[in-house]
């Protein structure tokens, strides 16, 4: 009834995978300045060692998760690009995880990173996604990039770059279902 304004956003139908089923611990999560939020699907499981190194940089956490740790995490190296900022985390962060991202600065702009757990990309018209599995997407396309481990795809309104782990743009064929 009362659509929300703006032209990004994320959410997880998931609980977090550390801490209690309840509100606070569900996703999306948001940094200590709010100007980042994360939906992850995985885990990072060096996540007590980055919360303890983020705490002595001043962070404050307010949840259980992991995923608000990689939140924290992305807007300590955010200067400005957030492609950046995330590749800096990403290189961080061990285990298996697909993240979804968003920054306030940068509202046009959603990140997906995959690491040893699957994410796909939806290709519409006006319009681009990501998920966890192709049965998500369906209802919006049939048109899909698989991501390779390490890769990242920049996504806006209009277009869709999918970087490997040196940041080069990579090229492919989209996959219809």
């Amino acid at each position: 009834e009362n659509p929300l304004p703006g032209l990004v956003g994320i959410g997880h139908t998931r609980w977090a995978t550390h801490g209690e089923p309840n509100d606070i611990n569900a996703h999306p999560h948001t940094s200590h300045h709010g100007k980042i939020a994360v939906v992850h699907n995985g885990i990072v499981e060096n996540y007590l060692k980055l919360k303890d190194w983020l705490m002595t940089k001043g962070t404050v956490f307010h949840t259980e998760t992991d995923t608000e740790v990689i939140a924290h995490l992305i807007e300590y190296y955010y200067e400005g690009d957030l492609v950046q900022a995330v590749q800096k985390a990403i290189h961080r962060m061990e285990g298996a995880y697909a993240i979804g991202v968003i920054c306030k600065d940068q509202p046009d702009t959603l990140i997906g990173y995959r690491k040893d757990n699957p994410l796909v990309v939806g290709i519409g018209q006006g319009e681009n996604f990501i998920a966890s599995d192709i049965p998500a997407l369906l209802k919006h396309t049939r048109n899909v990039y698989f991501l390779e481990d390490g890769e990242m795809a920049v996504l806006t309104e209009g277009s869709i770059q999918i970087l490997n782990e040196l940041g080069e743009t990579m090229t492919r064929e989209p996959f219809h279902v």
